[in-house]
């Protein structure tokens, strides 16, 4: 039986997976530099989330916070990959 899709924040039990969907982007980043990267995200209001399906990864995204010059305060999608 297939199980619902599952959107969640990242935990770092995650990045493995997540490391190896990132690298359908071109990057090849170690844990530790993504565990650094997930807290400066977080620092800045934004966050990481995984979408989960019958216990594996099958797609991530970085939602941030930036300011723009003509918009002033705006959300962004960035880092978006699915398996």
């Amino acid at each position: 039986m297939m199980q619902d899709l599952l959107v969640r924040s990242v935990k770092e039990d995650d990045f493995p997976e997540q490391k190896e969907l990132l690298q359908a982007l071109g990057y090849d980043l170690a844990i530790s530099n993504m565990a650094e990267n997930v807290r400066e995200i977080r620092a800045r209001g934004g966050e990481v989330f995984v979408a989960e399906r019958n216990g594996r990864l099958v797609g991530c995204v970085a939602a941030i916070i930036d300011v723009r010059l003509g918009g002033g305060i705006c959300g962004e999608i960035v880092s978006l990959v699915v398996a």
